[in-house]
């Protein structure tokens, strides 16, 4: 089951959407498209928002329903996503939310998953990191490995600076999420942001650490920078994220 919110070229606002939803006499008649669901080309449900006249909703749908084309693609890292166009007729149980409250829990869910890609991030900074540090305990040049060189010794040392800065803050942001600490949302912004630099930072680091080899499909180090490229506009791109922190500071 997956989401499917992005459209072309819409803001990151969640209402701004231009996909419709109709009520009619026995449910409901859905126009729309949408693009970039994550995950959209193993999935068998979707779940779309769209506008119930003035208010924000979200419905559910089978792959294979009536009136539904989905278009998959092989994404950037490896996975998969859908394009999604809609005209179709839904029954009443389709509608699992409307207005404030679908807004509500709408907005919560995309913390959560942002905070999710953010904790992704380190993980893969993680391996990146272990796969480097490994592969210098056993590269030779000059009869020595290149682990005991100072100036890589200092690279990965910052490589390692980085995972827990970012580590730290990520730990933050779930702990207030799970204690509904009223900056919860001030930190996930601040994980989203942090992750996101520093992940292109360190996979960057580790792929340079490595040489040519870093850049073949059959070795680790490529993917995970792969990866955490894509995570780096899931949800919101870190350039949004940013904009929302600075405006939830400016704001208290």
């Amino acid at each position: 089951m997956i989401v499917a919110h992005e459209e072309q070229d819409a803001a990151p606002s969640i209402t701004n959407t231009q996909t419709v939803l109709v009520e009619t006499s026995d449910g409901f008649q859905l126009q729309g498209a949408k693009r970039f669901a994550a995950g959209g080309g193993s999935a068998t449900h979707f779940i779309v928002t769209a506008m119930l006249g003035e208010q924000f909703a979200y419905v559910l749908i089978a792959r294979d329903a009536q009136g539904l084309q989905v278009d998959s693609y092989q994404t950037y890292d490896g996975r998969s996503g859908a394009n999604l166009d809609m005209d179709m007729v839904l029954p009443a149980d389709a509608l699992i939310a409307s207005g404030p409250l679908a807004e509500q829990a709408f907005e919560q869910a995309r913390e959560r998953a942002m905070l999710m890609a953010s904790a992704e991030s380190v993980g893969a900074m993680q391996a990146a990191l272990d796969a480097t540090v490994e592969y210098t305990k056993q590269r030779v040049q000059f009869g020595q490995t290149l682990s005991s060189f100072q100036a890589l010794q200092h690279r990965m040392s910052d490589m390692l600076i980085q995972l827990e800065l970012t580590r730290s803050l990520v730990a933050s942001a779930c702990r207030a999420h799970d204690e509904g600490a009223e900056d919860a949302q001030r930190l996930t912004l601040a994980a989203k942001v942090k992750a996101a630099t520093a992940a292109r930072r360190v996979t960057q680091e580790a792929i340079q650490l490595h040489g040519g080899i870093a850049t073949t499909d059959e070795y680790s180090v490529g993917h995970h920078f792969k990866r955490v490229t894509a995570l780096e506009s899931w949800i919101v791109s870190r350039e949004e994220a940013l904009e929302s922190f600075i405006a939830v500071v400016d704001a208290a």
